[in-house]
């Protein structure tokens, strides 16, 4: 180092000149010199320190470390231009009830409409099944025996039962009564009615009711052209083997078959067993016996005889089979129907 005063040189560490004793200034480039090594000396240091504290960490937290990425760039502290959490999580638990709410009303609304919806679609089914069992109630509660056993009348004409409710008749017992009542000169049928032929083992007062509660009545057989249709019938379906009862009676204080009506009232101006009868001749030989042993024989059927190769009337107790049990499977009745 030299004197700026007397200009002799000086040892690069002494601060006064062994010359002239002045005050020894380092002059400014090498000043800026010894600041710049004694920076590089710093930044050696401070790499060196760096990496071993890095190599430390990485060490230690198995290379996992993050910056934290919200610090600034100029160097600011950790956490800061963080976005505020509270206020989203407000607005999201705001959302997802709103949503809820929405879901839940729809859904009560839809099931208040399909419950209206079915409760009034039941009201019209019961209405109308109300009113299908009024108008067939009475025709099914009536019917008896199996329908398989039961035979339509003619097939060939294709009308269908009248649905006409019938009129009311007493209660018939194991042994009818008849009434007898003064009736007007009958109007002989200008046309052939329609006959239905059941199979049943039922009794003469059962079919009589039977045919009634069916829109009908128990067959009144009042012409010799009716009686050939019916026989006609008959032996067109195979039914040549069965006996039929069919709508004529006595009083048990009488010899005097007669044709009945609904209300089970005797016809009395339409004898069936009189000599002025149309079906007079139709009698099986020796009938009306009016008595079969102990039985007292007070309604009419008719069958097929194999004697005479026709068909025949003859008169029986009301419950044939009954009393007779191997008539089982062979009894029916037949009904008549006007329209």
């Amino acid at each position: 180092m030299f004197c700026t005063k007397c200009g002799k040189k000086n040892d690069d560490h002494s601060k006064y000149c062994e010359y002239c004793g002045a005050k020894l200034e380092a002059s400014p480039g090498r000043e800026n010199r010894d600041q710049a090594a004694d920076g590089r000396r710093r930044e050696d240091r401070d790499r060196t320190t760096s990496g071993q504290y890095r190599e430390e960490r990485d060490k230690t937290t198995g290379g996992r470390y993050q910056e934290n990425r919200y610090q600034r760039a100029e160097g600011g502290p950790a956490g800061q231009n963080r976005p505020p959490k509270k206020n989203q999580m407000v607005l999201i638990i705001c959302i997802i009830i709103a949503v809820v709410a929405v879901g839940v009303g729809a859904g009560f609304g839809i099931h208040y409409f399909m419950t209206a919806q079915n409760s009034g679609d039941a009201r019209e089914q019961e209405r109308i099944e109300a009113g299908n069992s009024s108008e067939e109630g009475e025709f099914w509660s009536a019917s008896s025996g199996d329908s398989s056993d039961q035979v339509p009348a003619d097939e060939e004409d294709g009308t269908e039962e009248p649905e006409d409710t019938p009129s009311p008749s007493p209660t018939v017992t194991s042994e009818p009564t008849p009434v007898i009542t003064a009736t007007p000169e009958p109007t002989p049928e200008s046309t052939i009615h329609r006959y239905e032929f059941v199979i049943s083992d039922e009794s003469w007062g059962e079919a009589f009711q039977s045919c009634i509660s069916r829109g009908g009545y128990l067959a009144r057989i009042e012409t010799l052209e009716e009686w050939e249709e019916v026989t006609r019938q008959l032996e067109a379906q195979g039914l040549s083997e069965n006996v039929f009862y069919i709508g004529g009676m006595r009083n048990s204080q009488s010899n005097t078959y007669y044709w009945v009506d609904t209300s089970m009232n005797l016809l009395t101006d339409e004898p069936v067993n009189d000599s002025s009868s149309p079906l007079n001749g139709k009698w099986l030989s020796g009938e009306p016996s009016y008595q079969d042993g102990e039985y007292q024989e007070l309604f009419l059927t008719m069958y097929h005889n194999s004697d005479a190769n026709d068909w025949v009337l003859n008169d029986v107790p009301n419950d044939v089979v009954g009393i007779w049990s191997y008539y089982s499977g062979r009894m029916g009745y037949i009904c008549e129907y006007e329209s």
